[in-house]
């Protein structure tokens, strides 16, 4: 194996890549947790991306897309595979009259500001957000009113045979949390967001706003953002600190006592602690109120599938 990964990365590197092997993914996650990846590549353009695509396909290859790993738990052994991640020109973000064309690695938090700067308005639900464009438009990021899918106007795909098109976004799926891109083998690129022409001032105020209203979140801690989704009418956060799980620790992960939606890593936690915790999460919560509480933060196994939590027994 190691010699075929040697070659596979001077492929690589020839294809305008940058290259590691056995790259831990706890560098490259916000819940700085996750073994390493047989392969870590970095992509600097288009051009490159189509390359890496074409390269992993044809040597089989498994791979996976990440962006700067803000709701994402590898596995504690790693990733047997490619770790792909966009830069360099992915980055880049261009504003045309009303809309912004937005490089799937750009950070998401940046274009929040800029949008505020120039006075357009509609992004100012994603203050505070962390992460890049692409992850955000992926999984919909947004809250329970607002959400990135509402914005997209199309987006520029590329497929797993490396071939670059670009699609309306009403074709994405977008849903709760979820897009159609989500699990999918193809890669998003850019997106282009239609915003709304609206006094800068205005516009910095409702994002000043939305900041201050997610100022108790725990961000002086590694952490994955909020680990379950809010059910109907409730809030995921307010169900678990009512089931006594503030402070609750598994090694190095805690539910943080400040926001019990949050799990942050003390100092080497690992994926199978954040498991842990989520489990008793979920459990209490469905003991106490009979509500299923599901997973916001996505946790992989090696092989870079989803691991499911188990189901708690039903109640009687």
């Amino acid at each position: 194996m190691t010699g075929r990964m040697d070659d596979l990365e001077a492929s690589l590197t020839r294809a305008g890549c940058s290259v590691r092997l056995a790259e831990p993914l706890s560098r490259h996650t916000s819940m700085a947790v996750g073994g390493p990846a047989d392969l870590f590549v970095s992509v600097p353009d288009a051009a490159a991306l189509a390359a890496v695509v074409r390269l992993l396909k044809a040597r089989s290859v498994r791979r996976m897309v990440i962006g700067r790993g803000t709701n994402l738990v590898p596995s504690d052994l790693g990733f047997r595979g490619a770790v792909v991640r966009l830069e360099g020109g992915f980055a880049t973000t261009g504003f045309d009259g009303t809309g912004v064309t937005a490089g799937a690695a750009a950070p998401l938090a940046g274009l929040v500001d800029e949008a505020a700067e120039r006075g357009m308005g509609g992004l100012e639900f994603a203050a505070g957000i962390p992460g890049s464009v692409g992850g955000a438009v992926v999984c919909n990021a947004g809250t329970a009113e607002e959400w990135m899918g509402g914005l997209v106007v199309s987006a520029t795909i590329v497929d797993d045979d490396g071939n670059q098109s670009e699609v309306p976004g009403s074709s994405l799926g977008f849903g709760y949390r979820t897009s159609s891109l989500k699990g999918s083998t193809a890669v998003l690129a850019r997106a282009r967001l239609g915003l709304t022409e609206r006094p800068p001032e205005e516009v910095r105020a409702r994002v000043g706003k939305v900041r201050e209203s997610r100022r108790g979140q725990p961000v002086d801690l590694p952490n994955a953002g909020c680990a379950f989704r809010n059910p109907p009418g409730d809030h995921a956060g307010r169900l678990i600190d009512a089931a006594g799980l503030k402070g609750f620790r598994a090694g190095g992960i805690e539910v943080s006592p400040r926001h019990a939606n949050f799990l942050v890593n003390w100092g080497g936690g690992r994926a199978a602690d954040v498991l842990e915790a989520m489990r008793a999460a979920r459990e209490r919560v469905w003991a106490a109120t009979g509500i299923l509480l599901e997973p916001e933060v996505v946790v992989l196994d090696e092989e870079g599938r989803p691991v499911s939590l188990p189901v708690p027994v039903a109640k009687c």
